[in-house]
């Protein structure tokens, strides 16, 4: 079972983090590697100065769901960029 971090509150069902959240007064991180097939992604995403917690950890969230989708992307296209389908 995943641990409780923004990185996997981030990712689709299924994908995995192994990963390191902090949380101070107006800071919100976290730190690690997401596992996508062939692609391993290692990301540290950092806030400071918020005004709001929230804002940091969706700040954490939208980043690294956005890093997994485009590194996932490119996990299933060829050398060219062409997107290989899986039919």
């Amino acid at each position: 079972m995943p641990k409780e971090s923004l990185f996997n509150h981030a990712l689709p069902a299924g994908a995995r983090a192994e990963d390191k959240p902090g949380a101070l007064e107006a800071v919100r991180c976290d730190t690690g590697i997401i596992e996508i097939p062939g692609h391993p992604l290692a990301i540290t995403v950092m806030t400071t100065y918020l005004a709001a917690e929230e804002d940091g950890e969706r700040a954490v969230k939208t980043i690294a769901h956005l890093a997994y989708d485009y590194i996932d992307l490119l996990a299933h296209a060829s050398a060219y960029g062409r997107v290989i389908s899986e039919k």
